[in-house]
């Protein structure tokens, strides 16, 4: 009898049982989603699976049934919910300036590829960690401009390679 043994080509995520995974933490980290279709989604079921460490707060899509459904998911009150990105940003930014907090401690860039740099230039203004699915732009100079930009703000950047 052979010892081989045969893989599943998706394993099933062992993220709760894992030993080595770290305790959670006091409360969970918090993002707001920027685009709610398949890489908004893929991202951020995370946060469904585990909940004690990262929680979705805020989002912004512009498509009402994708939004719709992603808020119920995820359980965003309605007063987080936005049709565009800039209309998050500006609540963030009355958020800021009223109580001196973002809405949530990171944001999920998830739009369409040319919309990357102007969401991550004007959040990280704000002070928000990113992380952003790739690319990370559209070329080479506005790669550099977002890093610049980052650096900066002195926020932590991550990129991403959804499902």
């Amino acid at each position: 009898m052979s010892s081989l043994k045969i893989w599943r080509k998706h394993p099933k995520p062992t993220m709760k049982s894992d030993p080595a995974r770290p305790p959670p933490p006091t409360s969970p980290v918090t993002l707001a989603v920027v685009g709610c279709g398949q890489r908004g989604k893929a991202y951020s079921r995370y946060a469904l699976s585990s909940p004690e460490y990262c929680k979705v707060v805020a989002i912004a899509e512009p498509r009402p049934k994708t939004q719709a459904l992603f808020a119920a998911a995820h359980a965003v009150d309605t007063t987080l919910v936005f049709d565009s990105w800039q209309a998050l940003l500006a609540a963030s930014a009355e958020t800021i300036s009223t109580i001196g907090k973002r809405l949530a401690d990171a944001v999920l860039i998830a739009v369409q590829d040319h919309l990357h740099l102007e969401v991550a230039l004007a959040f990280a203004q704000q002070g928000y960690h990113i992380l952003c699915e790739k690319p990370m732009a559209t070329s080479v100079e506005d790669c550099i401009r977002m890093e610049a930009a980052i650096r900066k703000a002195g926020t932590i950047f991550g990129m991403g390679h959804g499902e």
